[in-house]
């Protein structure tokens, strides 16, 4: 009698160990994902960043071409200009 209620008690320690590291191993998991999730939402926030900070980039480096185009044509109108009057007054 008193092996049989050994038993028992060893199978319910047993099952509640179980559960006790199903659990913990759930929570693990749990946490895991969590943490995983945060890195992901880090790692697309910086990555967005750092594309829209290429992006004004980018434009920036256009703006500047554009505008040193707008000089370097302007110059030279000028200096058409100024052949021009310069031929026409001789």
């Amino acid at each position: 009698m008193m092996v049989n209620v050994v038993k028992v008690l060893l199978a319910v320690v047993a099952v509640v160990v179980l559960a006790v590291v199903v659990l913990m191993a759930m929570i693990a998991v749990a946490v895991f994902l969590v943490v995983m999730e945060l890195v992901v939402m880090v790692v697309v926030v910086v990555v967005v960043v750092v594309m829209v900070s290429g992006v004004i980039l980018l434009f920036a480096a256009a703006v500047a071409m554009v505008v040193v185009a707008v000089v370097v044509l302007l110059k030279l109108v000028a200096i058409v200009v100024v052949m021009v009057d310069v031929g026409a007054s001789s």
